[in-house]
């Protein structure tokens, strides 16, 4: 008895160890590159673990032009922002001049969005290797699931004259999507008088009157604010943004959506539902 029972153990030992072997395994979760904080210094720390993990895409797309190897590694971001992680192999290292992509383009539906070199952040890894975070804000959601991309980065620029003439070309299909909250802006009778979507990473804002109230982007730009439920302002580290009358903003420092309550646009203050 005592040998059929040892003999039964030891088969059905094998055969979960055969099971657990031959079943494919789930895909390890993605992380934050450490470049992202390290390059741009986002700071992610402040977000839950399952919205940063809505906004990560695992590319890993490599390319190699005049000898110069070029990988997208990691997106991070949502239908107003993204975040592209990239790194250059130099086959003779790193030119002494090279300072910054010359072209960087994201093409989504047939609409071009450059990133600017301001947006472009670099850190050299070793003497052969550097490695670049290209940053892309939309005025307003593009970036859907299922979306088609395209990023086109070309050569170096020193002293705005291109250095390192190579083109890199990646497409793949938009999967990651970080949350993102909407609500009305109102006047004082209640009647529409623009909107608002904000995300971890930006705010869009569009007040229909704002071109008749600021006599500028910036001076609009400077009336948008986040509050949290004590009515504190949410602390946004605003790195850039556009427009007179539809404003978006990035955030340098990421803000956790489930802090904010309301938003100030201009004039008018607007509740988020909880």
């Amino acid at each position: 008895m005592q040998l059929r029972l040892s003999a039964f153990l030891a088969a059905t030992t094998f055969l979960i160890a055969a099971l657990t072997a031959c079943s494919p395994s789930s895909p390890a979760p993605a992380h934050p590159d450490e470049l992202l904080s390290r390059c741009c210094g986002l700071d992610l720390k402040s977000l839950p673990h399952e919205d940063i993990e809505a906004t990560l895409q695992t590319i890993d797309q490599s390319t190699t032009n005049l000898g110069v190897e070029v990988r997208v590694h990691q997106t991070l971001g949502d239908a107003m922002t993204l975040y592209v992680v990239c790194t250059a192999a130099f086959p003779d290292g790193i030119p002494q001049e090279w300072a910054s992509p010359q072209l960087a383009v994201l093409t989504a539906s047939d609409i071009a969005l450059p990133c600017t070199r301001q947006n472009v952040y670099i850190e050299p890894l070793d003497k052969d290797t550097l490695a670049f975070v290209c940053s892309f804000g939309f005025d307003k959601e593009r970036l859907f699931p299922g979306t088609e991309v395209t990023l086109t980065l070309r050569g170096g620029t020193q002293n705005d004259e291109p250095n390192v003439t190579t083109t890199h070309v990646f497409s793949w299909t938009t999967e990651n999507q970080g949350k993102i909250r909407y609500v009305d802006i109102k006047d004082e009778h209640g009647r529409m008088t623009g909107t608002c979507s904000i995300s971890a990473f930006a705010i869009n804002a569009t007040l229909w009157n704002g071109g008749s109230l600021y006599s500028g982007p910036e001076d609009y730009l400077s009336t948008i604010h986040l509050f949290d439920e004590s009515g504190q302002s949410v602390d946004t580290v605003l790195s850039q943004g556009g427009g007179a009358i539809n404003g978006w903003k990035q955030f340098s420092t990421p803000v956790n959506l489930a802090t904010v309550s309301a938003v100030q646009v201009g004039p008018y203050l607007a509740e988020f539902s909880s």
